[in-house]
């Protein structure tokens, strides 16, 4: 999978750090084969190495964009470089872990996730940021079927509105979070917009949910089965909780086993 995503300069420096901190965690993780970053700045290379030693790294190509990117240039870049290729597009402000092993010869083609965010706390534990009126990451094949999309990332609204209009042209629009995560370090607080830029136009909510696997089974095929091994807690506080997740397993096409004292 090739990610996409955008770099600037922030003026605090918490927020820069926390930028170039989800970008070193996606350099790091093993499923991203490369990362496409977008200069949004106007400075040469030689100064944005020397400021930022990390953009050296060999798994990022960086784009000279001199201007704020938007969802149509990123899909414009993919459809004419990355022809055959899964693609992420992520805030600058997010990074992902190894869920993305999930879609190893998943079929992406015609599908749009659009991804909610789990939110990094102080003590670094994650909370589910749980809205369907919210995503921060978009997972496609290319090349993608365009649509109108040539607003920004970041702008309040942009998510839902990107969310109509790739439905509206009748692409299967889905979210898949409880699955793919996707991690939003945002512990400087620091925003760059007001409530007054907010997107015009229709929007559509996308729901959280699960990774179906259906397309990747063979109908005419036996399948050999995948288990979940567990032990069921003798609690009946927690069986609503034990229940969900179990039904999240099954949800995914696993058996369930569970190993108890008599």
């Amino acid at each position: 999978m090739i990610l996409l995503t955008a770099f600037y300069e922030d003026k605090n420096k918490n927020r820069q750090t926390e930028f170039l901190r989800c970008l070193e965690k996606n350099i790091q993780n093993e499923w991203f084969s490369e990362i496409h970053l977008f200069i949004e700045e106007f400075i040469s290379r030689e100064q944005l190495l020397a400021s930022y030693p990390l953009l050296a790294h060999a798994k990022l190509c960086l784009i000279n964009h001199e201007r704020r990117v938007t969802y149509q240039d990123f899909l414009l870049y993919a459809n004419r470089n990355l022809s055959g290729c899964q693609v992420a597009v992520a805030n600058a402000d997010i990074y992902f872990d190894e869920t993305l092993a999930s879609l190893d010869e998943y079929d992406l083609t015609g599908k749009l996730f659009c991804l909610t965010r789990w939110d990094i706390q102080d003590d670094g534990s994650a909370c589910f940021f749980d809205h369907p009126g919210s995503q921060d990451a978009w997972l496609f094949q290319a090349p993608f079927q365009k649509f109108p999309c040539d607003f920004y990332l970041g702008i309040l609204g942009c998510d839902n509105r990107l969310a109509w209009e790739a439905a509206n042209v009748g692409l299967e629009v889905s979210n898949p979070s409880r699955s793919i995560h996707v991690f939003h370090l945002h512990l400087s607080q620091v925003h760059r917009y007001n409530s007054r830029q907010f997107m015009q136009g229709p929007v559509a909510e996308v729901v959280p949910g699960y990774l179906e696997m259906v397309n990747l089974q063979k109908t005419n095929e036996q399948q050999t089965p995948v288990y979940a091994l567990t032990s069921i807690p003798p609690s009946p506080k927690m069986m609503p909780r034990i229940q969900a997740c179990i039904r999240s397993w099954r949800n995914v096409g696993l058996e369930v086993r569970a190993f108890n004292h008599p």
